[in-house]
């Protein structure tokens, strides 16, 4: 693995970003890190970021160190996991979800499922399908009921 030097950490506020471990969490809050590279050495968890997701001892973290202890900033993907779906804004404004998997949409029992082989799945107690022009259904085979 390539040794990170502060040069290579991002900068929040003018103050470096460092690369940590958990060692204590409680309830999936971080309560103490080891930064990397201080051998020995604990921070204070005072604070998680928006977003940063449940964390558990060895979770790797970038943190911002403060006088007081360090505030949590990001959780860093362990290099044998996936990256996750990545999110896009194209030119016309759509919102762009690409993924290699399932992508689903669930709320309830209302569920849309966009499945990588082609396939769409619609379920839902009721639904409705409003047009204010012509409305198509096309495909080789249309089975209704």
């Amino acid at each position: 693995m390539q040794e990170l030097y502060k040069t290579d950490i991002p900068v929040c506020g003018g103050a470096p970003l460092e690369p940590a471990t958990v060692v204590e969490a409680h309830a999936g809050l971080a309560a103490v890190v080891a930064p990397a590279g201080r051998p020995g050495r604990t921070w204070r968890v005072v604070d998680h970021a928006d977003g940063v997701p449940v964390l558990a001892p060895g979770d790797r973290v970038l943190v911002l160190p403060l006088d007081g202890g360090a505030v949590i900033t990001h959780r860093l993907r362990d290099p044998a996991d996936r990256p996750n779906a990545t999110f896009t804004v194209a030119e016309d404004g759509a919102l762009v979800v690409k993924t290699e998997g399932t992508i689903r949409l669930q709320n309830g029992h209302a569920t849309v499922e966009l499945r990588a082989d082609g396939r769409v799945f619609v379920e839902g107690r009721e639904i409705w399908s409003l047009a204010r022009g012509l409305q198509r259904l096309q495909g080789t085979t249309i089975e209704l009921n």
